[in-house]
């Protein structure tokens, strides 16, 4: 058997190790329901971008700082109706975290320093209230 044979059947057999979107859909549906600040649907709401999910209980939380790393582009975003907002952000190919809170006078925080698919297991977890 071919190796990348081997390593596929190996990783259908293990466990996923973040959500799918389908549950962090339900994650943020029921989260609305109990009335939550995780809305799918608002008025003011352009619709575009996913909203994350309300942070869970038992979170981990993120070392942010104050800086990038250095000049960035963003590959991913959350909506900009919500009052915090955030970006996943590539700095000459390390991979950080824009968190922006608020409107009038922004604060902007980073977290991170990962490749691109760690940073994408990272993002995820955002999304589904696992970190912030």
């Amino acid at each position: 058997m071919p190796r990348s044979s081997v390593r596929d059947a190996d990783m259908r057999r293990s466990r996923p190790l973040v959500i799918s979107a389908d549950e962090i859909r339900a994650r943020i549906q029921a989260d609305f329901q109990r009335g939550g600040k995780a809305a799918l649907v608002d008025e003011d709401c352009p619709g575009i971008s996913v909203h994350p999910a309300a942070p869970l209980p038992k979170h981990e939380e993120l070392t942010w700082c104050t800086r990038p790393r250095g000049p960035y582009r963003v590959r991913e975003h959350t909506c900009l109706c919500q009052p915090v907002h955030y970006e996943l952000i590539s700095c000459g190919g390390i991979y950080m975290f824009h968190r922006v809170i608020g409107v009038d006078r922004p604060k902007h925080s980073y977290a991170g320093g990962w490749r691109v698919a760690e940073a994408r297991l990272w993002w995820r977890r955002l999304l589904a209230g696992q970190v912030c």
